[in-house]
């Protein structure tokens, strides 16, 4: 029997510990940042009174992001991920969502088994790539300036690179690091978190634009970090000139997302 409830303080240190089953080399949850970011947004399952798996979903406008999904090993396949999504999709769906979206591993077939039952479908692929700096500055850069965009640009990046409404403003509120490339149109892309250390989304018209963010996210970065993660979306091209470029490739992810309003 699986009950379901919402986060709070003393759920923190479980979370931290079972995040590192997501696989995805993320720095250890702090709780400043479970405060900050989580608690809120979080939905735990238990069972027996032990706790047996998480939910991280957040709203952005219409959009409802699924960010983590965990159940615990001793708990798979009793149905804890599927009500942990159902608790995921209620909550997202009372905050005015229509629909939901979510990123899961290329590899990750019970995953997106589910996802596929709960309507959802296949959007896009991309990637997480690491680079160390020592060949990131190395990169040609584009012979333009890289700029902080201002609230008022954030309407015209988010549709150039398909980006959520909101987004851009929520990783301000986060305090991320926000850096784009004109030319005269949006040519690129980058939101750094230096605590990743790393950029997602990451969008680059062309591997000199590319250069030209990351000569910009330098200055910004932790000198005691010898690489920074890049998350590329929908660009394999981008993706294939990284990683001719020196770029390892970490995780291969598919982007899925379908209707909430029609679920249950």
């Amino acid at each position: 029997m699986v009950t379901l409830r919402p986060a709070g303080p003393e759920d923190h240190a479980f979370v931290a510990s079972a995040s590192v089953l997501l696989g995805t080399d993320d720095p250890v949850l702090t709780p400043e940042k479970w405060r900050r970011e989580f608690e809120a947004h979080t939905t735990i399952a238990e069972a027996a009174g032990t706790r047996v798996g998480y939910v991280f979903a957040q709203a952005m406008g219409d959009v409802g992001h699924l960010k983590h999904i965990v159940t615990m090993p001793q708990a798979r396949r009793r149905g804890v991920a599927r009500a942990l999504m159902r608790a995921a999709a209620s909550r997202l769906r009372d905050a005015g969502c229509a629909e939901w979206m979510l990123n899961v591993k290329v590899e990750n077939s019970a995953a997106k088994a589910l996802y596929e039952s709960l309507g959802m479908g296949f959007s896009y692929a991309s990637c997480v790539l690491r680079l160390e700096w020592s060949r990131a500055l190395a990169l040609p850069a584009a012979g333009l300036d890289a700029f902080e965009p201002k609230e008022g640009d954030d309407a015209a990046l988010e549709e150039a690179f398909k980006l959520p409404d909101g987004l851009l403003r929520e990783r301000r509120k986060l305090g991320r690091v926000l850096l784009a490339v004109s030319d005269p149109a949006p040519a690129g892309l980058a939101v750094f978190d230096p605590a990743f250390p790393g950029a997602f989304p990451f969008q680059a018209r062309s591997l000199c634009v590319a250069g030209t963010l990351l000569r910009a996210i330098d200055e910004t970065r932790r000198r005691e970090d010898p690489f920074v993660n890049l998350v590329v979306e929908r660009d394999a091209r981008l993706i294939d000139a990284l990683i001719e470029a020196g770029a390892e490739p970490r995780i291969r992810l598919e982007h899925w997302r379908g209707p909430l309003q029609a679920l249950w």
